[in-house]
């Protein structure tokens, strides 16, 4: 068993109460803290075991707190994590659902972020498989007359006096290869809400390299229809005229160049003119909008009545975008019902997550209740697909018809690991989908059924196992192995409880790494076939055969 401790940390003029633990993905003795409070002018944080990488199963979390009137800016100088599966999730305020902000995952650094508030939170999750770098941040407090550092885009060279006050300018140049696009120059002012912000946001620094005449780009949807790109002169921004874009690359079968990087963003309420100000984003049906500056750098925020949710952003901005054009940083967002979820009937069924397989709304409140038919059968239901947000996002399982009763509690599910198949005790079996407000899963798709009572189903054969026992009753015992050459990962013997449920999964059969091979004949799998392989494996495989015999492998 690992050992706990806390230590007392002091960086610049920040307090920090931390607690530590050994990362499994770094050094012996590597000591690593996560999450704590921060108050004080600026500092820096680290995930835990940066750089060596953070921890699976990690659930960190930072609140950093400034005086009051101020603001919080975080300048991120490393970031690394697992796209998709770990997450860094800012809150503008303390980390509550209602202040979520934005989720950053994968490898690409963040520009600067600013918080409205005195109070900025951070939440680092990861799941329970493969981990990165992670991050590293420094943040400061920013008074009203300060803009804050603006960042530096990929490829771009920052210049100026090195301070961000109203009436400050900073500029912008790339390096050689590649042209600038948006304004070169920015300065710091004030809005109408008496905040210091930049008049323009950060411009990129773009490349376009391709083999003139015979290697382009189509691009379709915009004014012109059509757009046919080629050569190495860096295109201009290009505006669609309807909802989409398509972009058709083609090459041909000679000389290779370094291609382009391009830039998209989706803005609702473009004007064609130059301008200082966004358009009315007006108000979200049964719900209300909570500010009035329509100005470069002003935000509004949007709310809904009692008995609905909000499906969008609950914050939007006015940016430039592409010099020419004021628009909002994302749509107005609606307000819909808090209605799903029903009521099932035997003995056999499918249901899924609303709008499976696409994302789940947020704020869900969803239930169902599953009945059997026959009042001496119960339920037994298994997932074909399953992917939560994990840790904020959960599906609770229960038996009987008693919705919440946390005495009937089967399961709490998040993440994307699950058991093989729940079995109720009774004939009734009550699931509730809760969701928070940002960015969900695709959700779940579960078949049920009825079957025998004090009876944990059938939980199948692993993949490349062998299974013995037929017996599902409560006591009853199943043993598995592996096929030659699989190694078995999980409990051999598993047994049916008195609550219907087995003692463990059914363990799984992966073939080994490295291994020696001497049989005539045989299969070489790469490490989890077909589920995929690990990062950063080197596996060596030898096949051996008599003296003066071949071996032909064929993949």
């Amino acid at each position: 068993m690992r050992e706990h401790s806390f230590r007392l940390i002091q960086v610049g003029q920040t307090d920090q109460t931390h607690a530590n633990d050994v990362s499994p993905f770094s050094p012996l003795g590597f000591i690593y803290t996560c999450g704590g409070a921060l108050k004080g002018r600026n500092g820096s944080i680290e995930s835990p075991g940066f750089p060596y990488g953070y921890p699976n199963g990690a659930n960190c979390t930072w609140v950093i707190v400034g005086e009051e009137g101020s603001r919080i800016q975080l300048i991120f100088l490393s970031f690394a994590i697992e796209e998709e599966y770990d997450f860094l999730s800012l809150y503008d305020g303390h980390p509550h659902p209602a202040n979520f902000r934005t989720r950053l995952t994968g490898f690409q650094v963040p520009p600067p972020v600013t918080s409205t508030g005195n109070v900025f939170s951070l939440r680092l999750t990861s799941d329970f498989a493969v981990s990165a770098h992670g991050f590293k941040l420094n943040y400061e407090e920013l008074h009203s007359t300060s803009c804050g550092n603006p960042g530096v885009p990929p490829k771009a060279v920052l210049s100026g006096s090195g301070r961000f006050a109203v009436g400050d300018q900073v500029q912008y140049s790339c390096v050689p290869g590649y042209v600038l696009d948006g304004h070169a120059t920015l300065t710091c002012i004030t809005n109408t809400g008496n905040t210091a912000v930049w008049d323009f946001p950060a411009p990129i620094c773009r490349d376009f390299q391709t083999e003139e005449k015979y290697d382009y780009l189509e691009v379709e949807g915009s004014e012109p229809p059509t757009i046919w790109l080629s050569g190495s002169n860096v295109p201009s921004p290009i505006i669609s005229n309807k909802n989409w874009l398509r972009l058709h690359f083609v090459t041909d079968n000679n000389h290779r160049y370094r291609g382009f990087s391009a830039h998209y963003q989706v803005n609702e309420g473009g004007v064609r003119q130059a301008s200082n100000s966004c358009p009315d984003p007006g108000e979200p049906e049964n719900g209300k909008r909570h500010g009035n500056d329509f100005s470069i750098g002003g935000v509004v925020q949007f709310s809904c009545g009692e008995d609905y949710v909000l499906q969008g952003s609950k914050t939007i901005s006015c940016q430039r975008v592409a010099e020419v054009f004021a628009a909002w940083s994302d749509h107005r967002p609606v307000c819909k019902v808090k209605t799903c979820g029903s009521n099932l009937q035997g003995p056999s069924g499918t249901f899924t997550s609303p709008n499976f397989p696409i994302q789940y709304e947020s704020n869900a409140q969803c239930v169902w209740i599953i009945t059997a038919s026959n009042p001496n059968k119960v339920i037994q239901i298994n997932f074909e697909e399953f992917d939560l947000e994990i840790a904020y996002d959960t599906l609770t399982i229960g038996d009987g018809g008693e919705v919440g009763d946390p005495t009937t509690i089967l399961q709490v599910l998040s993440g994307s690991f699950v058991p093989d198949l729940i079995v109720s005790m009774t004939h009734q079996m009550w699931l509730h989908l809760q969701s928070d407000e940002s960015v969900g899963s695709i959700g779940f798709k579960i078949n049920y059924k009825e079957i025998d009572k004090e009876s944990c189903g059938d939980p199948g054969t692993p993949l490349y196992g062998i299974r013995e026992g037929e017996n599902f009753s409560n006591g009853g015992i199943l043993r598995f192995e592996c096929q030659f050459g699989f190694e078995l990962i999980g409990e051999r013997t598993i047994s049916c409880q008195d609550n219907n449920q087995w003692s463990a999964n059914i363990p799984i059969c992966i073939f080994p790494c490295m291994s020696n091979f001497t049989a005539p004949s045989g299969t070489v799998l790469s490490p989890d076939y077909p589920e995929g392989y690990g990062n950063n494996m080197n596996c060596v495989w030898l096949i051996q055969s008599d003296p003066g015999l071949q071996n032909p492998l064929g993949v």
